[in-house]
């Protein structure tokens, strides 16, 4: 059988060369920042998208969950969200509109706020009552100016 000759455009040939003697560790680094997106996956980014408008329009919170089987593709949709709104950080504090914590084996406010706390940085996020880590969570998240929370 004959042999197919592949043909590689210019920027093709570009990115590859980019890459050449590029160290083993970057490209893997870079493979596992790859994401495939599936229609399912492109949907569910354009909703949540769409509901963070609809909430910074009506400035009324709103809440929705994302539930799917394992290796379904939930933490790579918080990290992509995540992404897709980096931290800002000014002189006077840091605006991080996504906040991106796993729910704890046994949810309850106490474990949720901590969780919260500890997303945000806070150094004593494992410290206080369940009524105190909750007030502390939601003051953070309004001082960062939080519109997400994942």
């Amino acid at each position: 059988m004959p042999k197919k000759e592949s043909t590689i455009s210019p920027e093709q040939l570009r990115q590859k060369q980019a890459w050449s003697g590029r160290p083993p560790k970057d490209r893997i680094e870079f493979m596992g920042s790859l994401v495939v997106q599936h229609p399912q996956f492109t949907h569910a980014v354009n909703e949540i998208e769409a509901r963070r408008q609809r909430v910074i329009m009506q400035k009324k919170g709103a809440a929705f969950c994302i539930e799917a089987e394992t290796g379904g593709g939930k933490t790579t949709l918080a990290e992509t969200i995540q992404r897709t709104y980096p931290d800002i950080v000014t002189d006077e504090l840091t605006i991080r509109r996504v906040v991106y914590f796993p729910v704890p084996p046994r949810p309850s406010s106490v474990s949720m706020s901590s969780a919260a706390l500890q997303a945000l940085g806070d150094p004593r996020w494992e410290k206080g009552r369940a009524d105190v880590l909750a007030q502390r969570a939601i003051h953070l998240l309004l001082e960062c100016k939080t519109e997400i929370i994942l």
